[in-house]
């Protein structure tokens, strides 16, 4: 498992090279984007001339940037620009929706092997916002949890839940388990050895 993420890793830095960004405007500006600032961007994703990702109503995605809360080649695209850039990237697959550090599973917006391009507007930076800024809205939302069986959602409500709901919660457990048909034969058995 440890070699394939090596070499997982080193296609991923290989292609990171790789990046082709083209600019439509490039502005100058006296600190460029760096790790840990927030930054806002306008972004729409394309496979082939399908539209597959933009901004939702308008509104720009606002996001730390090394947070991993985007794609990394969008990462590595961003990274040194300056408000009001404007450019295209086309990202490999490995830097995209098919790098191995981002949990996508069924949800992935494009098939496998997919280069993706994204065409770019830097709205606006905050200098070393750090940790405090997440972002208002997550490039994929996460995984549902796994559904739980009776026993553990008993459990949680028990711990989420003091007093009386958590009492009630026990007793009704507790007189199922007595009730139960497994239960019921002992006693019987029980019964007539005394007799």
């Amino acid at each position: 498992m440890g070699v394939i993420t090596l070499l997982a890793a080193a296609a991923a830095l290989a292609a990171a090279q790789d990046l082709e960004i083209h600019h439509s405007k490039k502005e100058d500006c006296a600190e460029k984007v760096s790790i840990g600032d927030k930054v806002s961007i306008e972004h729409h994703g394309f496979v082939g001339a399908t539209q597959f990702d933009g901004n939702p109503n308008g509104e720009p995605l606002v996001f730390m940037l090394g947070a991993g809360n985007i794609l990394a080649g969008m990462e590595r695209a961003i990274s040194g620009g300056c408000p009001g850039d404007e450019f295209s990237v086309e990202i490999p697959p490995e830097l995209a929706f098919d790098d191995p550090s981002k949990q996508f599973g069924d949800r992935k917006p494009v098939p496998d092997g997919s280069t993706v391009t994204y065409h770019i507007r830097i709205l606006g930076v905050e200098k070393g916002s750090g940790p405090a800024s997440l972002p208002r809205r997550r490039a994929m939302p996460p995984p549902p949890p796994p559904p739980m069986g009776v026993l553990e959602t008993c459990y949680v409500t028990l711990s989420k839940n003091s007093g009386t709901i958590g009492f009630l919660a026990l007793m009704l457990l507790v007189v199922a388990v007595v009730r139960s048909p497994s239960n019921a034969g002992s006693k019987q058995k029980k019964k007539k050895k005394k007799g």
